[in-house]
């Protein structure tokens, strides 16, 4: 999604050897589709993705496009994304391990009400459909349903101004939230709020 509101078609990646076109049934119009052995993004289906995203933004030299990706090794260790990114006019900016829920605009404003939607969806299509249980070819029906209902412009112009990207803001986070970080990573406990302590 873009701070201006607009969004690029999502891909759907199932865990399974061989392609079905069904997958997509009911996905959200323009989807992509894709498969690998542990349904995870691999570095060719990022690159897949990418060119739908390329199709679909038209970023180029004379009107270049940041793209904000976690540091996934699919998005950093692959030649093939950095050389196309370089010559269609995208920076990648890889945010640091760790500060996803407060820097990535998808983790901040989206992913929580799509999971939320796409639990209804199934707990609706469960509750119409006795003694059934969702498939791989439902998925993409019941994704579609939470999709169109959190993709909408204002979760995704949110996202963008709580993490203090647009409108930029340096000092988003106070220091204390960094301190904490670091401490966490390391294995440090932290101390209990004495206010609490009776």
């Amino acid at each position: 999604m873009s701070a201006a509101g607009q969004y690029v078609h999502p891909l759907l990646i199932f865990p399974q050897k061989k392609w079905e076109i069904e997958l997509l049934d009911g996905a959200p119009p323009g989807s992509i589709g894709g498969i690998s052995d542990s349904g995870w993004i691999t570095g060719p289906l990022f690159c897949k993705w990418l060119e739908n995203f390329i199709s679909i933004v038209r970023p180029s030299k004379q009107r270049p496009v940041d793209l904000i990706l976690d540091g996934h090794y699919s998005h950093t260790r692959n030649i093939q994304i950095t050389d196309r990114a370089r010559e269609t006019g995208i920076s990648i900016v890889c945010l640091p391990p760790h500060s996803t829920d407060k820097m990535q605009p998808l983790d901040v404003a989206f992913m929580f009400p799509l999971k939320t939607y796409y639990a209804q969806a199934i707990e609706s299509w469960l509750a119409n459909q006795p003694g059934r249980i969702v498939r791989k070819l439902q998925v993409a029906s019941l994704f579609g349903q939470a999709y169109m209902k959190a993709a909408t412009m204002e979760t995704a112009v949110k996202g963008f101004q709580k993490t203090g990207i647009l409108p930029f803001k340096p000092d988003n986070f106070p220091d204390a939230d960094f301190i904490f970080e670091r401490q966490k990573n390391k294995g440090v406990e932290q101390p209990e709020d004495e206010s609490n302590n009776g």
